[in-house]
């Protein structure tokens, strides 16, 4: 959704916006601070920025994507967020392509492995 909205809105580096969307919730699935993540990874100082302090466009094209997904978009024009609905779509459609990916590769290597061992 972050690279959508680099390219819709913007104008900013959208691979550094994918990549900040990636990280944006990294804390929680790692279980680890956000600055300590933003230590131990080679990202730019942009990125590093947004994530920690919301600041610059990519820091508040953040803040925006979060408030979208907490339904906290009071005044937003109608197509704001028909936009924002459109590249949220697209962004779960995605995900899910994504992981359906690795669900087959992760079965491939469980059966190749099943198989070796027999």
């Amino acid at each position: 959704m972050c690279q959508k909205l680099a390219q819709y809105k913007f104008n900013t580096n959208p691979d550094e916006a994918f990549i900040m969307g990636l990280l944006s919730m990294a804390d929680l699935m790692l279980n680890q601070d956000i600055d300590v993540l933003c230590e131990q990874l080679p990202i730019s100082g942009t990125i590093k920025e947004a994530l920690l302090s919301h600041s610059g466009k990519q820091g508040t094209l953040l803040l925006l994507a979060m408030k979208f997904e907490k339904t906290e978009l009071l005044g937003a024009s109608d197509s704001t967020i028909d936009a924002l609905n459109k590249f949220y779509l697209e962004s779960r459609s995605w995900v899910t392509d994504a992981l359906h990916g690795l669900d087959c590769i992760s079965q491939h290597n469980y059966r190749k492995t099943a198989t070796y061992y027999k």
